[in-house]
């Protein structure tokens, strides 16, 4: 009901925006700092404000079905709200610059390099920024963000259907409670960390090269994690995954499902922490460790590892290792080592009931001698 009666008190006093007039400067002034767009209820909205002359406030406020174009310079804020359906695109290089999209679809919003905060709150919307603080919250639909070099912090929020992130910046977020995301930190050896968490249905992927980078998906799928050759320290905590790390240091910890880790040559420690489910890994690092509480685990050691070592709790644990070094501990759970003629015995300490099997086709008849007095005993 008031916005009804606001609507007709500017239509009586002919300050509303008229469609075929395609009014782009202020329809409101509040002295002579700020520049209003107060109400356009009909296409074409546009507004072009402090471009030629000096505003520190301009904000417009849009009903039509599309509200059309933003150009914003004014010195202090910019502010877009578009409530019925689709903003259609802002540009702003106001210090703070801020984009509302109450109905589906923001468009595309691009803040430069000298603009403070640039933020939007979308459905379906693209921003591209190189501000400070650049900050997108996506509600419903696909939103994609772009933050490049020179920008401080940049976090998506999203509880849509599909994000994405590419971020260059010194710190990247990606927060997905709905949807499938994913976030990709880039080649600049600036990006300080690069975090992606999922309380959602699946982070589908994330690729960071940044020196610090996190994945957190807790009981959700976490997809594909990989981690370049410029990372200092990449960790992954989730359910079904795969973990890809030429890191200093990787760490993957498996809550549940079935979780994979790859760590090759140059890695200098790998580990690997199994709660629940199945987990495995390949490392060919200097130093592999796998650590199982609860789940079922498989470890393999490659030639050029230095140390190898399974700690085995859970319920069955198989460790293949060709490394300099093998160790074993068992103290509860069924542990299998299998082992090659290339590498001595490894080091087990076990409370537990632990099998060998030798991959070398000489020693088949001694370990099928061993298997017939074990059933021996047992007769």
């Amino acid at each position: 009901m008031a916005l009804l009666l606001v609507i007709a008190l500017l239509f009586l006093t002919g300050t509303m925006v008229d469609a075929g007039s395609n009014i782009t400067n202020c329809d409101e002034l509040l002295g002579n700092n700020t520049c209003k767009q107060i109400i356009c209820i009909q296409s074409p909205c546009n507004m072009m404000c402090g471009l030629t002359k000096v505003y520190d406030v301009c904000d417009q406020i849009c009903y039509a079905i599309k509200c059309d174009t933003v150009q914003c310079s004014a010195s202090q804020s910019c502010d877009q709200i578009c409530v019925a359906n689709k903003c259609s695109s802002l540009t702003c290089d106001s210090k703070n610059c801020s984009q509302h999209c109450q109905g589906k679809d923001c468009g595309i919003m691009t803040c430069p390099k000298h603009v403070n905060n640039c933020a939007q709150s979308s459905g379906n919307g693209t921003m591209i920024c190189e501000a400070n603080q650049c900050t997108q919250s996506c509600s419903v639909g696909d939103c994609n963000m772009a933050c490049h070099v020179g920008v401080k912090s940049c976090t998506q929020v999203t509880v849509g259907d599909a994000a994405a992130v590419e971020c260059d910046g010194d710190v990247c977020q990606q927060f997905c409670y709905r949807g499938k995301c994913s976030l990709t930190c880039s080649l600049n050896v600036k990006t300080e960390s690069c975090e992606q968490t999922c309380a959602g249905e699946e982070c589908e992927s994330m690729t960071c090269d940044s020196k610090n980078c996190t994945q957190t998906c807790g009981s959700a799928d976490c997809g594909v994690m990989k981690c370049l050759k410029n990372v200092t320290s990449c960790q992954q905590s989730s359910s079904n995954t795969t973990m890809i790390c030429e890191a200093d240091q990787c760490t993957q910890q498996c809550v549940d499902g079935g979780c994979n880790m790859a760590c090759p040559v140059g890695v200098k420690n790998c580990t690997q922490v199994g709660v629940e489910g199945v987990a495995a890994m390949e490392c060919d690092g200097d130093v592999c460790q796998q650590i199982c509480s609860g789940a079922k685990c498989n470890m393999t050691c490659l030639p050029n590892s230095k140390e190898c070592h399974q700690i085995c709790h859970g319920e069955k644990c198989l460790i293949k290792c060709d490394a300099e070094k093998c160790k074993l501990d068992c103290p509860g759970g069924r542990c299998t080592v299998i082992k090659s003629s290339t590498t001595s015995e490894p080091t087990v300490k076990s409370g537990a009931r632990t099998e060998r099997r030798n991959i070398n086709l000489q020693s088949i008849a001694s370990v099928a001698f061993g298997l017939i007095l074990e059933l021996l005993v047992f007769m």
